[in-house]
């Protein structure tokens, strides 16, 4: 349909295949993200961080979603997160040490860290 001929407050085809994309592009992230924070709850409970970290209060170490937010403006985060994961920590949220997990691949290290940062306060 041309310009001319459509009727006044009819979208053009164009905005309507550019909605169709945007709407097409987030139903597809979403469920990845949904997947993504499963896989990485599940990985915190397989691998025992649950036995000291809760989603949303402290146990014997932080709350993950503390974690989140104390982090959410370092670029670096995933990155410091990991190493501390795999390797173990002390001093950086009180007296208790976070054992290190030798178990874990770097790999894992990483994608528990990423899923970590990426809660929001709400539960995965």
């Amino acid at each position: 349909m041309r310009n001319a001929e459509r009727r006044a407050g009819q979208p053009s085809r164009a905005f309507v295949v550019g909605v169709v994309g945007v709407v097409g592009v987030v139903m597809a992230v979403l469920p990845c993200r949904a997947v993504q924070a499963a896989k990485g709850l599940e990985t915190a409970r397989s691998q025992g961080c649950m036995g000291c970290h809760a989603l949303d209060q402290k146990v014997l170490g932080p709350a993950f979603v503390d974690v989140a937010r104390r982090y959410a403006s370092d670029a670096a985060a995933v990155e410091k997160l990991a190493q501390r994961i795999a390797g173990g920590s002390s001093g950086v949220w009180g007296a208790v040490a976070m054992p290190a997990q030798p178990q874990l691949k770097a790999d894992e290290a990483t994608s528990l860290a990423r899923w970590v940062m990426g809660l929001d306060g709400d539960k995965p």
